[in-house]
């Protein structure tokens, strides 16, 4: 009895050490999750959709095909991590392609949109005006469900084609009431709306269409950055017609802080930017006394000062308040001087821009969306010649 003790441990022992290699060594399996929907954004139940690997990883094993339950949804389960392209098909609607999905562990979600056939699309531009200018959904617009919206993908690039995709060919894509910025991370989207209005007022045209998404105040940490910047010309080349270094230099500071106040209810953040420098300009002109080419060695000063902020706050789940500020001011001397034009010219400048905006935004059910907004810009600008007195211009002199 006493021999099988030690015996018994071992194996233990053997088991304990070789149980976690096992499970490290164990491949983990993805699971796709496709949501299937029409231009609209409406679910669309029993449409096939097919999984087909690209690489040799995902080629390995066949997925059967599966179709949409009642709420547009088709599950794939112990899916090989790797490369595969899905196809979704529906009587009624061009196939719709997703040509590169890459499936990793655990949940992979994606949204699927299949076009209307241009047959349809003929009809319906062909019905009665009345009964098409009753049609709210493609007059106002569409909010997407929270499920549609955890389903977009979470690859910024491939959201972007998604979303583009579901609203047609030149719909503009706006992040809180703004173009051209980069799309949130999707844990951040609070509300996704597709604008159908192609003669609201608001754009002045016909043809407006826009993907308005509101980011969630209160989400992500409290972060700070500083950076401080310093530059001087010693080390810079001669000027090649006056055979001088002109001195120059620029210091710069900035920072920024900015997070969440409340979670998932508020946020702020405060941003600043400063720098003074200055340069002294290289003169290339023709006097009456002759050609002159050389540094002024005249100082030409000029300040920047930029401050930002922002402070957002969830007045209801799905309607937003936003405040922010912005101020710029830009003070020089010595301007104008160099190249053709003598001491004589220089004036100093100083110029502001400052704009308040308040915005509330936020989706009313699946048709209608809010989007309040207020600007108040103010701008000063003003110039003083440093000598009162009258100018005769000669070109190139």
């Amino acid at each position: 009895m006493t021999r099988l003790v030690p015996v018994a441990f071992s194996l233990c022992l053997v088991c304990l050490l070789w149980a976690p290699a096992a499970l490290a060594q164990a491949p983990r399996d993805g699971r796709v999750i496709i949501t299937v929907v029409d231009q609209t954004t409406a679910v669309i139940p029993g449409a096939v959709v097919t999984v087909v690997g690209l690489d040799e990883a995902a080629k390995k094993k066949t997925i059967e095909p599966a179709k949409t339950s009642e709420k547009g949804v088709a599950t794939f389960d112990h899916v090989a991590p790797g490369r595969y392209a899905v196809k979704g098909e529906f009587p009624g609607f061009d196939i719709g392609l997703l040509l590169d999905v890459r499936v990793r562990a655990g949940d992979n979600k994606h949204l699927l949109v299949l076009p209307l056939q241009k047959l349809t699309e003929e009809v319906t531009v062909g019905r009665d005006a009345q009964t098409a200018a009753s049609d709210r959904a493609g007059t106002f617009g569409t909010a997407l469900t929270r499920e549609q919206v955890d389903a977009l993908s979470d690859d910024p690039e491939e959201m972007r084609r998604q979303l583009q995709d579901l609203a047609g060919p030149g719909a503009a894509i706006r992040v809180d009431s703004f173009e051209g910025q980069q799309l949130p991370p999707k844990a951040q989207i609070k509300a996704i709306h597709v604008t159908r209005d192609m003669f609201a007022a608001e754009n002045h045209m016909a043809g407006g269409m826009f993907i308005d998404i509101i980011t969630q105040p209160g989400s992500g940490p409290l972060r700070a950055n500083a950076r401080i910047g310093f530059y001087d010309s010693s080390m810079d080349g001669r000027n090649a017609l006056t055979q001088q270094t002109g001195s120059a230099q620029s210091r710069s500071v900035s920072g920024y802080v900015g997070g969440s106040l409340i979670k998932n209810k508020s946020s702020f953040s405060l941003s600043f930017y400063g720098t003074d420098s200055y340069r002294t300009p290289d003169l290339n002109a023709a006097t009456l006394s002759g050609t002159r080419a050389q540094n002024l060695n005249l100082r030409m000063p000029e300040t920047n000062l930029t401050f930002s902020g922002l402070f957002d706050y969830a007045i209801t789940k799905d309607q937003t308040l936003r405040l922010s500020v912005y101020r710029n001011g830009i003070s020089s001397g010595n301007q104008g001087v160099g190249g053709y034009d003598l001491i004589e010219r220089a004036y100093s400048a100083d110029r502001s821009n400052v704009y308040l905006r308040i915005q509330e935004a936020g989706p009313l059910g699946r048709r209608f969306f809010t989007n309040t907004r207020f600007s108040l810009n103010w701008s000063d600008s003003s110039s003083h010649s440093n000598l009162e007195a009258p100018t005769t211009i000669v070109n190139d002199a």
